[in-house]
């Protein structure tokens, strides 16, 4: 849970999708687990880069996404949203949502209003530092009907039943604390926080999100995934005779 919130995004789906079943987990639910450690110590080398910038150029940009109603129990939508920093990651959440969306754009939106309460949390917090990002904090989304919602107060028929607080959003575009624009789904960030992705496309988010290998030179980190992967090896064996395996 350390990794996925401080270092290491790109495994918060799938941490959020084990967090589900942390209160009674079967022996796949563990496997799942051990492949995610394994996945980290075979990254340990890759890190978030952070680039030196002058004073005048610090850039804050945002990275808004949701899937649609992925949870195959509850059919709950799952949010994403990522904020980086001259082009490396700072603040990210994935999350499954609160209530059940009834088309794309609802849960594009639910996904939306959650990334623009933290932008307008990284821009007052950064205007303290004394970087204020005059115009607004760029937020990114690849569904237009989202952002069209969001720049027109106007009653529209199918989203007149969505709930007050999600239209938050309207207030804050209004009042210039974040601008939103679109951007193609092959480069927004924040998708590798709402569904499992293939090879290639996990790698461009990677890349996205200011992941970088770095130097040879073996992080601490890597003594504490070698500790959970041992302690996951011994909470799972296979019975000699049935091929079965338990936890102990």
């Amino acid at each position: 849970m350390y990794a996925c919130t401080t270092t290491q995004p790109q495994i918060a789906f799938a941490v959020s999708q084990l967090s589900k079943v942390a209160s009674c987990p079967k022996m796949f639910h563990l496997q799942a687990a051990k492949r995610v450690l394994r996945y980290l110590k075979g990254g340990v080398n890759s890190g978030i880069f952070f680039q030196t910038q002058p004073q005048s150029q610090v850039q804050l940009v945002g990275f808004s996404d949701a899937d649609y109603a992925g949870d195959s129990a509850s059919r709950r939508s799952h949010s994403g949203y990522v904020f980086c920093l001259n082009g490396a990651a700072i603040s990210w959440q994935s999350k499954r949502q609160p209530v059940v969306a009834l088309s794309t754009t609802e849960s594009e939106y639910i996904s939306l209003c959650q990334c623009i309460q933290e932008g307008v949390w990284l821009r007052r917090l950064f205007g303290e530092f004394g970087h204020d990002h005059a115009g607004g904090v760029p937020v990114f989304v690849d569904n237009q009907s989202a952002i069209a919602l969001a720049q027109n107060a106007c009653l529209h028929g199918r989203t007149k039943h969505m709930q007050v607080r999600w239209h938050f959003i309207r207030e804050m575009v209004a009042a210039g604390e974040v601008i939103l624009q679109w951007c193609p789904t092959n480069r927004q960030a924040a998708d590798i926080l709402t569904k499992s992705l293939p090879f290639e496309r996990h790698g461009v988010c990677m890349t996205l999100l200011g992941m970088q290998p770095h130097d040879d030179r073996v992080p601490a980190a890597d003594a504490g995934v070698l500790v959970l992967l041992s302690l996951a090896d011994s909470m799972l064996w296979v019975a000699p005779t049935h091929g079965q395996g338990g936890v102990v």
